[in-house]
């Protein structure tokens, strides 16, 4: 039996595209600016944990001193307003899991508050159940294994039968590490031209851009 795993932010959700506005909008009012193809390569699948890490570090770097403390809170603060209030579910996700009848699972590098949060205001939270897990559930977030082979045990799926759908390059690279077939997803309003590209080189063994495409490799 074929299981699928689902990344959540740009897979299941449209929330990329509007954490990158508020990273990028925060990130200038404190003097970091960066090209967003470089910020997004560079951040894209990342935990809440590892991106304050590095833009601590790269705060510290050019004006050697800590990250302001209010900038944690004021992100916090535009994400829960952000995913409140515009939110949007992926054109075609509904229905696609409606149409599904084998096992599957959200497996994230977001909190699992958040991604109760984010799958609720969506309503597809039911379609999944108990099988949402969190990169916070794990001892390494992706691109290192650990979450696909805590989700393929948890559904007792082995991991040469499970397919993951990811849009960023850790995630992929975190599927292909733990034996998954991994499908490169593009149809986030946060993919740039030659996002698939990307995708294809670490591994994606194919890259849909409308999430129906995905009953294809099943």
């Amino acid at each position: 039996m074929t299981a699928v795993i689902f990344d959540c932010d740009g897979v299941l959700v449209d929330s990329e595209v509007l954490a990158l506005e508020i990273e990028l909008t925060s990130l200038k009012e404190i003097g970091l600016e960066f090209d967003l193809e470089v910020y997004q390569k560079r951040h894209l699948g990342t935990t809440s944990t590892e991106f304050f890490r590095e833009i601590e570090a790269d705060y510290h770097a050019k004006f050697d001193a800590p990250l302001p403390d209010s900038f944690r809170q004021k992100v916090g603060q535009r994400y829960r307003e952000a995913f409140s209030t515009r939110l949007k579910i992926i054109d075609g996700v509904h229905d696609l899991l409606s149409s599904l009848d084998c096992p599957i699972a959200v497996a994230s590098g977001s909190s699992p508050e958040g991604l109760a949060v984010k799958l609720a205001q969506v309503e597809i939270a039911s379609f999944f159940g108990k099988h949402v897990y969190s990169s916070h559930q794990v001892k390494q977030g992706k691109p290192a294994p650990d979450l696909f082979e805590l989700v393929s045990q948890a559904l007792g799926v082995p991991p040469g039968d499970c397919i993951v759908v990811e849009d960023s390059e850790r995630g992929i690279k975190a599927a292909v590490s733990a034996s998954m077939r991994a499908i490169g997803f593009t149809g986030g309003a946060h993919c740039l031209e030659g996002h698939g590209d990307g995708l294809i080189e670490v591994g994606a063994h194919a890259v849909i851009s409308q999430i129906s495409e995905l009953k294809m490799h099943l």
